[in-house]
C-alpha cells in the first residue's frame, strides 16, 4: 500500500519511532506462518517468526505487532505485509483486516545538527561528588546531564547563572530543561495550557493549548467487525496516526 503520512495536515509524520500492525486472520497451523513487515526504504522486519510447537487453527483476532526497526525513517511511500508459510504445503488461511499504525514526528529527525545529544565535556561545574551543576552554552542541563537540546517532555528557557568561582567567568544565564506539565507531550511552558503537542491518542486544542484524553470505552460505539474509513484532525505533531485499513481486500486511508 502506497500511503501519503497524512501529507500536508497537522498529523503529518516525516520520522517515524515505531509501527503497529494489526492483524484479524484465519490459518490451519499458526506457527507456520512468518509475518513480515517492508518500509519504503526497504528495511524489513519479522514480525512474527515460525513456531513449530504453535498447532493452533485460530489464527490472529485483532492482534497487535510491534516494531521499532524504522527508527527515524520517513514513512511516505509503498509498504508491505509480506505474509508466508513456511510449512506444510496444504496449509490454508485468509487475511480479513490489516491496519498499519505509525507513530512519530513532523520533524525531520535526521536533520538534526550532528554530535552526540550527551556531552560531558559541556559541563562547566561540578558538585563535590562529580555531578554536574552547570553546562556551556549551547547546551541544556537536564539533572546532571548536558544536552544538546531538551527531549520530549521538557521544554528549554534560561535563568540566571550561579556566581562564578576562582578561574571561570560567568556565563549570562544558563540554559535548561524543565518539566512539561503530565498531559503534554512537548510544550513551550510548564503549564497545562502551555502544550504544543500532546501523547498518542490525546488531542490538542490549539486555542487553550492544552491536551485532553481520550474519550472512555464505555462512551463509544462499540466496533463492528468491517472496517469503516474514518478520518479526524489530529493536531498534535507526535500524534499517532492510523494510516491504512484494509478489510476484506478493500483498502481505507485513514487518520486517528
Amino acid at each position: 500500500k502506497n500511503v501519503s503520512a497524512c501529507a500536508g495536515r497537522a498529523n503529518y509524520i516525516r520520522s517515524l519511532e515505531h509501527v503497529q500492525v494489526q492483524l484479524s486472520l484465519s490459518y490451519s497451523r499458526r506457527g507456520d506462518l512468518e509475518i513480515s513487515l517492508t518500509s519504503p526504504m526497504g528495511t524489513r522486519s519479522t514480525l512474527v517468526a515460525i513456531r513449530p510447537l504453535d498447532v493452533s487453527g485460530q489464527g490472529y483476532n485483532n492482534w497487535i505487532f510491534m516494531s521499532t526497526h524504522f527508527w527515524d525513517e520517513d514513512p511516505q511511500g509503498l509498504w508491505t505485509l509480506g505474509l508466508e508459510n513456511k510449512g506444510y504445503y496444504f496449509n490454508t488461511g485468509t487475511l480479513y483486516r490489516y491496519t498499519l499504525l505509525l507513530y512519530g514526528t513532523a520533524e525531520d529527525m535526521t536533520a538534526r545538527p550532528s554530535g552526540p545529544q550527551v556531552t560531558s565535556s559541556a559541563c562547566v561545574q561540578r558538585d563535590t561528588e562529580g555531578l554536574c551543576q552547570e553546562c556551556h552554552s549551547p547546551a541544556y542541563i537536564l539533572g546532571h546531564l548536558c544536552l544538546a537540546y531538551c527531549p520530549p517532555r521538557y521544554f528549554s528557557h534560561t535563568q540566571q547563572a550561579v556566581t562564578p568561582g576562582p578561574g571561570r567567568s560567568a556565563t549570562p544565564t544558563l540554559r535548561i530543561c524543565s518539566s512539561c506539565h503530565a498531559s503534554c507531550y512537548t510544550c513551550r511552558g510548564g503549564s497545562p495550557l502551555n502544550c504544543t503537542t500532546c501523547p498518542p491518542s490525546y488531542t490538542l486544542d490549539k486555542l487553550r493549548g492544552s491536551c485532553s484524553g481520550p474519550v472512555p470505552p464505555n462512551s463509544t460505539p462499540q466496533p463492528t467487525a468491517v472496517a469503516q474509513p474514518s478520518c479526524h484532525r489530529g493536531q498534535a505533531q507526535a500524534a499517532v496516526m492510523a494510516l491504512l485499513a484494509m478489510a476484506l481486500g478493500s483498502p481505507f486511508l485513514c487518520s486517528v
